[in-house]
């Protein structure tokens, strides 16, 4: 008889929603919820997971994945259909940097965009290997602490990244501009109700930028 784990999956970390299934990323690891069904599936070490420090989780319909991010930034791929997981260490390798935890996954086209400890990370699924960082976002501190990541248009029309961090928001133009340059990027915090500046979340509904 095999190994079973026996972890607690009642604290949710992360929710992602996949169709008539929802993801969530727990303290003792993720499970799958069918909406119509009311299946659950749960997945923890034993089945593969790198470990139960999860912290963020997205779906990928396209290629009918799902993502899990981790405290120590080791990023999960999780096959459904097959249980298959495959862990990725571009991040954790990171180790210039002190802190490498993944915050946020987002999936967008052929990229998955990463907030991290040190900032954006973008990651291509299909050669499963990092396309490239931004680690600083205007005149906000080097490498700091992105908490989550949205694709949204800005005033003047036109998709721009933003990215909530601890020292407000950073936004930049997806319109072919280098966001490794410091100076692609424009940086709100005055503004902001929080006399800490330190965003948690970005949203994007209804035409308007929503920020926690």
């Amino acid at each position: 008889q095999g190994w079973q784990a026996h972890t607690s999956f009642r604290s949710v970390l992360a929710l992602a929603s996949g169709g008539d299934e929802l993801w969530a990323a727990t303290e003792g690891g993720v499970f799958g919820y069918n909406t119509t069904s009311g299946e659950i599936r749960r997945f923890s070490v034993i089945d593969g997971l790198s470990s139960v420090q999860t912290r963020a989780i997205a779906t990928d319909p396209a290629r009918g994945l799902v993502w899990v991010g981790y405290a120590d930034g080791v990023l999960d791929r999780l096959d459904p259909s097959s249980g298959v997981i495959t862990s990725f260490r571009d991040i954790e390798r990171a180790d210039q940097f002190s802190s490498r935890g993944i915050n946020k996954i987002v999936v967008r086209g052929d990229s998955l965009l990463i907030a991290t400890e040190f900032g954006v990370v973008i990651f291509d699924p299909v050669k499963t290997e990092v396309r490239d960082s931004y680690t600083r976002l205007g005149t906000f501190s080097a490498a700091i602490v992105a908490n989550d990541v949205v694709i949204a248009p800005g005033e003047s029309g036109g998709d721009r990244m933003w990215v909530a961090t601890d020292e407000g928001l950073a936004h930049a133009s997806m319109a072919g501009g280098n966001l490794q340059d410091p100076a692609q990027w424009s940086n709100e915090s005055s503004g902001l109700i929080s006399s800490a500046d330190d965003v948690m979340s970005v949203a994007w509904f209804d035409s308007q930028i929503y920020v926690g």
